[in-house]
């Protein structure tokens, strides 16, 4: 517990800085009905982890399964890191996409580092259900960060 982590909101499926403040077991464990999600985050523990996100510790903590969580985000990578196929966190906004947004898993789909032209495209996967959104103009491409296991 007070582990600062990586916590997605289950209802917009971004990721935000979050405090872990209490965990506690399953009484039932639930299915997975997205099983593209349970391959990509890893298995359920069995547990429940209440978590505050940062900007937010007033508010009531929110309880999510293990596969809400994950180990900060701190590896910042370079276009010369980043390769198609890769899954990155970006920063989208889907309502304004040259404005800064949430911060979404995303797989790159697309790669251009040329001296007058760089960017990435990438799907990115967004809401309850982790729905992929194709053909994304990443435009914050020079703040991806690495997908902490």
């Amino acid at each position: 517990m007070g582990d600062i982590i990586d916590g997605r909101d289950p209802s917009l499926g971004a990721w935000f800085e979050a405090k872990i403040k209490q965990i506690g077991k399953k009484e039932k464990m639930e299915t997975d009905e997205n099983e593209n999600d349970t391959k990509v985050h890893g298995e359920d523990d069995g547990f429940l982890y209440s978590i505050v996100f940062a900007g937010y510790e007033d508010d009531n903590p929110v309880t999510v399964p293990a596969k809400h969580l994950r180990p900060r985000a701190h590896r910042k990578l370079g276009l010369d890191k980043i390769n198609v196929g890769d899954r990155v966190m970006v920063n989208y906004n889907i309502d304004e996409p040259t404005t800064r947004g949430y911060w979404y898993d995303a797989t790159v789909t697309g790669k251009e580092n040329k001296r007058c032209s760089k960017g990435i495209t990438a799907t990115i996967y967004v809401g309850k259900d982790l729905i992929p959104i194709k053909d994304c103009k990443i435009k914050f491409y020079d703040e991806v960060f690495a997908v902490e296991e």
